[in-house]
């Protein structure tokens, strides 16, 4: 099984706490087949150490538009409002518009056995 680093700011709304979470970035450019998703382990670990690193699996993604990024999935994720969302990312990151494609991901904890 592959391990892969992912790398969030901060623990948003204590999602690494939860056995089962969604997170929202920006969306991968190619598709990512069920196989790869069986086979592949992402450790999560926040820039900020605000929460001890997890190991996890993606279970599913959703595309979605920023601008389409809807209030229910921004407080699971996030813990904000559409609209804190959309500033925030605006304001972060270079180059993303209210057109970027992101992704909601699905991601399950898996322990070491």
């Amino acid at each position: 099984m592959s391990t892969h680093i992912s790398m969030l700011t901060t623990n948003f709304n204590n999602k690494l706490s939860c056995q089962r979470f969604i997170h929202i970035d920006i969306a991968p450019k190619n598709n990512m087949s069920e196989s790869i998703l069986d086979k592949t382990v992402y450790k999560i670990i926040t820039e900020d150490n605000s929460h001890p690193p997890v190991k996890v699996k993606l279970e599913d993604l959703c595309r979605v538009i920023l601008e389409n990024v809807s209030q229910v999935m921004t407080w699971q994720s996030h813990g904000m409002t559409r609209i804190e969302f959309i500033d925030l990312l605006i304001s972060q990151k270079k180059n993303i518009t209210p057109q970027t494609p992101m992704a909601v991901y699905f991601f399950e904890k898996v322990y070491d056995t």
